[in-house]
């Protein structure tokens, strides 16, 4: 069957003989194209190996893509499922901590409905896996295990402040003190996203205020949650807010007493003024019996001259006077050392507050003055070298040169809080700006005397 050229040029002809048939094969040194065996040339050659090319090229572009297509998919369900997680963990959490249903708290499944005064979510506490938390220190592990609370044990009633760190609320904690009854406590609560810096920052919070254990003068914590995000310190709560607002409301109430009695003042002035005038009837009345008297006319209005002044004179008498007695001097001795034996008990313990100021004193039952907010303090004397926001006018003059702190820089801030609570709550240096203030202390000036304080204190 294989006769010659059946099968063409270049070909090679290959009997089957089954079949009775022949295959049509190229030769060596032949190359198929377009149903033809043709010589090989280097044209050829690069046709053929670019044919080649083309199809490893298309299955290596093709592969890749179809895998990377499948890792997104992949990755967009799990996202998906992740969020559908997390808005049941979070929908749970917030039905745990309702605050209104002692009784049974899973009547609310509406976690909007948890609202502050503002319209602001009250709370929004969520379990958070521990492989995404940074890992605790070991040398404090000990220490916060014992305080550590589970988050069923802790209720949110409103937020009674808010900071750089995040928000402070009033709420309830069950089995403070091992009491198994709810008492009303302070919560504080960090910031949701924080770094890994921000974290070890409130670690350091929390081993300090286990190091604080109990002072009748300062803040007591009752427990920590850090399995939960925002991070909780539960704290004791002081129902008389902070030093500053107190001091400040009470300098506005001796203003309105006083103002009280200068309007009594003001209309008994004028009353006097008003017989002064119709002695000699109005000036301006044609039946006035001074009338074109200018002398006479000189000597009435001079006459209310005085009395104004004199008014002004009485009316700013009686403002400081108000003022100055508002605390006798026994309520402010006791706020004194009170705030002396408190942090007496800090020092004590080698700690440096580093930002103790009217605002970070609050008062309990009673008003026992508590020393508060320790986020900024530390162990032992030492130089700050980070960055950040500082309490300017609270601070000693090595503090604000060389950001060098120590029990010394407290004592400073302690006569600086002095000066707060006799001025009922001014801020330091009034008339000093923050840029000045540097120059005014190291060039011998301090805060000026307040009148109500003798020359001693």
């Amino acid at each position: 069957p294989c006769g010659t050229n059946q099968c063409g040029v270049g070909h090679k002809c290959t009997p089957i003989v089954a079949t009775g048939k022949h295959n049509c094969t190229c030769k060596k040194n032949f190359i198929e194209k377009n149903g033809k065996c043709e010589k090989v040339t280097p044209e050829t050659t690069y046709y053929s190996v670019a044919n080649n090319s083309k199809g490893v090229i298309v299955v290596a572009v093709l592969v890749p893509s179809f895998v990377i297509l499948v890792a997104i998919l992949i990755i967009i369900w799990l996202r998906k499922r992740h969020e559908k997680r997390m808005t049941f963990m979070e929908e749970e959490m917030v039905i745990a901590f309702h605050v209104g249903s002692r009784s049974n708290p899973r009547r609310l499944t509406n976690k909007d409905n948890l609202k502050d005064d503002n319209g602001e979510r009250v709370v929004n506490l969520i379990y958070v896996s521990q492989d995404n938390v940074y890992g605790l220190p070991g040398y404090i592990v000990d220490k916060i295990c014992h305080f550590e609370m589970p988050v069923d044990s802790i209720r949110f009633i409103g937020v009674i402040g808010r900071g750089e760190f995040g928000k402070v609320y009033v709420g309830e904690a069950q089995g403070v003190n091992r009491n198994p009854e709810w008492t009303t406590v302070a919560i504080k609560t960090f910031k949701e996203s924080i770094n890994e810096e921000e974290y070890s920052e409130i670690l350091r919070e929390i081993e300090l205020m286990t190091d604080l254990g109990k002072h009748e003068n300062v803040i007591q914590m009752f427990g920590c949650c850090t399995s939960c995000r925002p991070i909780c310190l539960i704290l004791e709560y002081a129902p008389g807010g902070n030093l500053e607002i107190y001091l400040k409301s009470l300098k506005k109430k001796c203003k309105d007493i006083a103002s009280k009695r200068i309007v009594d003042v003001t209309e008994s002035s004028k009353e006097g003024y008003r017989k002064l005038i119709e002695a000699g009837k109005m000036p301006n009345d044609p039946t006035s019996s001074i009338l074109g008297n200018t002398s006479e006319r000189y000597m009435l209005e001079k006459a209310g001259i005085k009395q104004t002044e004199d008014l002004n004179i009485e009316i700013a008498s009686r403002i400081n006077k108000e003022i100055r007695f508002a605390l006798d001097s026994k309520e402010l001795e006791s706020f004194a050392r009170q705030i002396a034996t408190g942090m007496k008990h800090v020092s004590g313990l080698g700690i440096v507050h580093r930002d103790l100021a009217a605002r970070n004193i609050l008062l309990g039952e009673g008003k026992v003055l508590k020393i508060s907010d320790f986020g900024l303090s530390r162990e032992g004397a030492y130089i700050k070298k980070s960055n950040g926001k500082i309490p300017f006018r609270w601070l000693s003059i090595e503090a604000i040169q060389e950001r060098a702190y120590s029990t010394a820089s407290d004592v400073w801030a302690f006569g600086v809080v002095m000066w707060e609570i006799c001025t009922l709550g001014d801020t330091p240096y009034p008339s000093v700006s923050d840029r000045d203030l540097k120059d005014f202390l190291l060039s011998g000036k301090r805060l000026e005397k307040v009148d109500s304080c003798t020359e001693d204190m």
